[in-house]
């Protein structure tokens, strides 16, 4: 399920650049079911789901969202945030470590939805912070 690659800096020679870690989760139909389920049951859906099935989109921007559906029938939709925070919640669940401060996108591989898992960068570690003491000075 999951792979690892090594991407390296643009600009600089492979003996002197600094190695990045990008991991790619790829996720099958079932685990993609699973975590739409549970995230439906949550929203509160009135829905019997288990004849559903996901199909998965990506516009020009990147943002990939999900829909379950029964024939041509689309039940349920997921946004980009909602599809990403369930397959969190899945690796969760499923005991599939994933660092807490890297950033996490989604992708369309061949059909299949993978998540890129990045280096934490400067400014997202900043903004990370910031929400921090945002969060804390609400109090």
């Amino acid at each position: 399920m999951l792979r690892d690659r090594l991407t390296f800096s643009p600009g600089l020679n492979k003996d002197k650049a600094r190695a990045k870690e990008k991991r790619h989760s790829l996720f099958s139909e079932h685990e993609v079911r699973r975590a739409l389920f549970a995230c439906a049951t949550t929203r509160g859906c009135p829905y019997n789901l288990e004849d559903h099935k996901p199909e998965l989109s990506q516009d020009d921007h990147g943002e990939v969202t999900a829909q379950l559906v029964k024939g041509d029938i689309p039940s349920v939709s997921f946004s980009n945030s909602e599809l990403l925070s369930a397959m969190i919640v899945f690796c969760k669940r499923a005991y599939i470590p994933l660092p807490r401060l890297s950033t996490k996108e989604l992708e369309i591989h061949g059909g299949a939805l993978v998540m890129v898992i990045g280096d934490m960068t400067m400014n997202s570690m900043l903004a990370s912070v910031s929400q921090r003491l945002n969060a804390l000075g609400s109090f």
